[in-house]
């Protein structure tokens, strides 16, 4: 077997061994909407399907083919140990209306359960 067939396949082992890396990408819609988002709607929530889900609520996104907000239903994800999910929202500015995306925030995974 060649020497770089060898160091590809540990690192490809190293990558997978090694816990995921924090989720700290934050995306936004460049382009500012003229039309601000409708007020958000109550939700009720479906019972938790494990201990180790997060609620990650319901908002409203753009559609540009139709040109206007449609409602995004909330949903259960898998919890991230050591990390709190932060909803996604819009914010006013300048040029517009712009859409921060929901990510995860937190810091190392705790051993042994999950912090809050």
């Amino acid at each position: 077997m060649k020497l770089h067939n060898i160091v590809l396949i540990a690192a490809i082992a190293l990558l997978l061994s090694s816990p995921a890396p924090p989720a700290v990408a934050q995306v936004r819609v460049g382009i500012g909407i003229q039309v601000g988002p409708p007020p958000v709607r109550r939700e009720v929530m479906a019972p938790r399907p494990a201990y180790a889900a997060e609620w990650v609520r319901g908002y409203w996104r753009w559609d540009p083919g139709v040109r206007q907000h449609v409602w995004t239903e909330g949903r259960w994800i898998a919890a991230r140990p050591g990390y709190r999910w932060v909803d996604g929202g819009w914010k006013h500015g300048p040029r517009g209306w712009n859409w921060t995306e929901g990510h995860w925030r937190g810091g190392r995974p705790v051993r042994g359960g999950m912090r809050r």
